[in-house]
Formats: structure tokens, sequence, C-alpha cells
């Protein structure tokens, strides 16, 4: 059985010129996640990180101590969603009043869930995207990823500091989910929590679901984020 834990970036710094960067949370999330896995004696016989900045440093900061070395891999970068929502907010926005009062705040600001939904819908439904990664690409790339993992490391523990959208994507994979039920669980993950799945016998199953313990037992709700 080969054990794959899915975790997600310490929070991004959302609102800032430059959302790919650790926010101060998000640090302190890395290190609390660290401080679990160090204590759990969690042993991963091989680390790896999508390219996104915040995914690399997350791994960093919670692996630091360990000598196996972080290999990067962009099959886990999360959806580009500046490009998604550059794409698909102004034609949006001409026709709902919702999304056109939202398209003030910019690609990179703070959007309710219901707009959200709306862009992703936008995206999935867009089968002859041509301009940016389109909604299958991004999940074959992500079962490219997997399977890689899969065949490269039979029967072994792994660790994968990647991002929400990416992690729901295996369970869209696992569950047979449809793509708006795939976005509603992305919206729950939360910062540096962990799940994790195990393949056996040709297939993959949901082992364990995003787990913060080690941010609830600091007793700071400021450290529960899912951005």
């Amino acid at each position: 059985m080969t054990t794959i834990y899915l975790i997600r970036h310490g929070q991004a710094s959302v609102g800032t010129d430059n959302y790919d960067v650790l926010s101060k949370t998000g640090e302190i999330q890395a290190a609390a996640l660290g401080h679990h896995l160090a204590s759990t004696h969690i042993k991963f016989d091989a680390i790896y990180s999508g390219a996104l900045k915040r995914q690399i440093d997350t791994a960093t900061i919670a692996t630091g101590d360990t000598d196996v070395p972080l290999q990067i891999k962009p099959e886990f970068d999360e959806y580009r969603h500046k490009q998604i929502f550059n794409k698909y907010l102004p034609s949006l926005a001409r026709t709902d009043a919702e999304i056109n009062d939202a398209l003030t705040d910019g690609s990179n600001g703070v959007m309710t869930q219901s707009v959200f939904s709306k862009l992703m819908m936008a995206w999935v439904g867009d089968t002859e995207v041509d301009d940016i990664e389109s909604w299958q690409q991004f999940n074959q790339r992500i079962a490219d990823g997997i399977s890689h993992i899969i065949d490269t490391h039979p029967a072994k523990t792994i660790a994968v500091f990647t991002s929400g959208g990416v992690i729901t994507s295996i369970f869209r994979h696992i569950f047979s989910l449809p793509p708006e039920k795939t976005f509603e669980m992305n919206w729950n993950i939360n910062n540096a929590g962990i799940t994790s799945v195990k393949h056996r016998d040709n297939n993959l199953s949901l082992r364990e679901y995003n787990n913060i313990t080690h941010l609830l037992l600091k007793r700071d709700k400021s450290l529960i984020t899912q951005i």
C-alpha cells in the first residue's frame, strides 16, 4: 500500500500584490504542522511540492529537519485563479449583478463562495478554451502526478505539499464528484490541513480528511483559515 499525504499550503497573502507568498499566519501554520509531523513520528520516503512559492515554503518550513530532499513537481500546482478570473469576470459581469459588484475588487480580491462558484463553473463549461489551462487539462496533470508517485514509490509513505484545488481534484477522481460538488469541497479545505489517501489493489481511496488537530491545539482561532 502506498500512502500519500496531501498537505495544503499555509495561508497565502490574499489582498496583496503577490498572493503566492505565505502570510505571517501561514508561516505559523506551517511551523505547527512541522511540529506535529515530528511529534507523531510520521516518516516520509519522499517529499513533493508543487512549484508555487507558497507550496514550497510550507514544505520547507514543515519538513526542514528531515534529510529527505524536497522534489518540485508542477503537476501539483494550483489552477491559475487570476487567469480564470480575468478571463470570465468581465463577460459574466455584463449579465450578473453579483459578479459585476465583485469585479471592482479585482481578480485577487476577496469574493463570496457564490461568485467563486459561478466563475469556476464558467471555466468548467468552456470546452474550447485555448489561452489558459482548461478544467480537463488541470485534472489530467494532477492524475499524471499521482500516477507518477504510485509508480515510483510502491508501498511507501509520500508527502505532497499542494493546494485545495489539487486535493479536491483527487476527491473528484475517488468519489466521481460532479464539478459543483468538487468546488464545494475546495472551499472547505483548511490551510496546512492534512488529507491522506491510500493506493492498494489498483484502487485509490480516502484515508484521512482535512486534519487540523495541530492547529486546534494552538488554541488560536485566527490560525483556522481557508485562503
